[in-house]
């Protein structure tokens, strides 16, 4: 039940030092497809104690020698001066700030309402990163689904349950994927947004 409860995030343990591989992927994708990547700057929702993601862009930038790039974290604890507070299942986004690109890197599956969060990023960010590990049981197939909803559930803590179809059916709502990838068993999404 702990892994329920939001109080989870408070504790530095729970962040994977293994994370960095799927945010090097997540920043690949944007440097890969998007124009002037070096002039990007991104927003880190959900940074964790360790800014996985500020830390594999902090990672590019010194191998390709430029300038190193924004990003502005946040999470739903202040881990330090740097961090912005922002917790999305308590609809307290105040500390919000505009980027070029959104990133939801591990984030979707622990949100209320992901739709709602999804709007929030269409009108702060051009471009969102996310990655979003997807129901791959058919849900006619009652006895395996509902085990894997069980497994989404109580072993991750995980609070909604998409396929991959209707992850991008919603993410096509405030825009349109752009590019993909996976990440053991994950989906990674390149998306334009679209504040509407």
């Amino acid at each position: 039940m702990r892994r329920l409860l939001p109080e989870r995030w408070s504790d530095p343990a729970a962040y994977g030092a293994g994370w960095s591989e799927r945010n090097e992927r997540l920043l690949a994708l944007a440097d890969g497809a998007l124009p002037e990547p070096e002039k990007l700057d991104f927003s880190e929702y959900g940074c964790g104690p360790h800014a996985p993601f500020a830390a594999a862009v902090a990672r590019a930038d010194e191998a390709a020698g430029r300038t190193p790039r924004r990003v502005h974290r946040f999470d739903r604890t202040r881990w330090d001066e740097g961090c912005g507070l922002i917790d999305f299942n308590e609809a307290r986004f105040e500390e919000a700030v505009s980027s070029a690109v959104g990133v939801l890197s591990g984030v979707l599956e622990y949100l209320d309402d992901p739709g709602a969060v999804l709007a929030f990023a269409a009108r702060h960010h051009r471009w969102l990163l996310a990655s979003y590990a997807p129901v791959t049981t058919p849900p006619h197939k009652l006895a395996p689904y509902a085990a894997e909803i069980d497994r989404r559930a109580f072993h991750h803590g995980w609070r909604n349950h998409l396929a991959a179809d209707a992850l991008v059916a919603l993410i096509s709502r405030h825009g349109f994927v752009i590019r993909t990838g996976l990440w053991k068993g994950q989906m990674l999404v390149l998306a334009q947004l679209a504040a509407r």
